[in-house]
């Protein structure tokens, strides 16, 4: 680890200082959802893909309102976390999304969907929650490795406010400025165009591959 961590991560808070936060979701909250779900392990293409379709099956609704058996998603643990939070919401998204951001706590979301910790649900909380969130892939991993960070999610949210600095900037910075290009953050794409949220989804779109 580095000699000074903290010191570190203010360096990369005043770096990410320098890039307005992405407005890459839309503001439905459980469209957002289903979009931070469907980023996936994949590249933008698929990703793309498996956003729209998931998108499709939700149809407009609150995933409050669903009552189904959810098999949305190529992946199952996408299938599971989603699952797992219709069932535990009492109320709509809204009012689950205000009571996370409320708490400011990130965990709360994880218990929500069954989970200890993913990086989909992180950069859900991150990106359309506003809460402090670190979404780690192996990429995130790497470059946290080398600067001498901590590679745990609630490590780094400790260090950045013991050192006074915004967590979710600087996981934005990590992976889009210190990790080469070949790795950009899922912020820095567009979930899936308009068309796509009004339903009408192109022939593309539409296909998702098999896993």
């Amino acid at each position: 680890m580095s000699a000074d961590p903290a010191a570190t991560i203010r360096q990369f808070a005043r770096q990410a200082s320098k890039h307005a936060p992405p407005r890459w979701l839309p503001a439905d909250p459980s469209a957002a959802f289903i979009c931070c779900i469907g980023a996936g392990p994949w590249k933008y293409t698929r990703r793309r893909a498996v956003q729209a379709a998931g998108l499709r099956r939700l149809a407009g609704r609150d995933l409050g309102q669903v009552i189904e058996s959810i098999d949305w998603f190529p992946l199952a643990w996408q299938n599971q976390f989603t699952q797992s939070l219709c069932r535990h919401l009492a109320g709509s998204m809204t009012d689950f999304c205000t009571t996370i951001q409320r708490s400011g706590d990130v965990t709360g979301l994880y218990r929500a969907c069954g989970t200890g910790y993913a990086k989909t649900l992180s950069l859900f909380a991150r990106d359309y929650l506003d809460v402090p969130a670190f979404p780690i892939d192996r990429h995130c991993r790497r470059g946290l490795i080398a600067a001498g960070l901590p590679v745990d999610e609630q490590a780094l949210l400790k260090l950045c406010t013991e050192s006074g600095v915004d967590a979710s900037s600087v996981a934005r910075y990590i992976v889009s400025g210190l990790i080469d290009g070949s790795n950009p953050d899922w912020s820095q794409y567009p979930a899936v165009s308009a068309a796509t949220m009004k339903g009408t989804v192109n022939a593309e779109e539409q296909t998702v591959e098999p896993s």
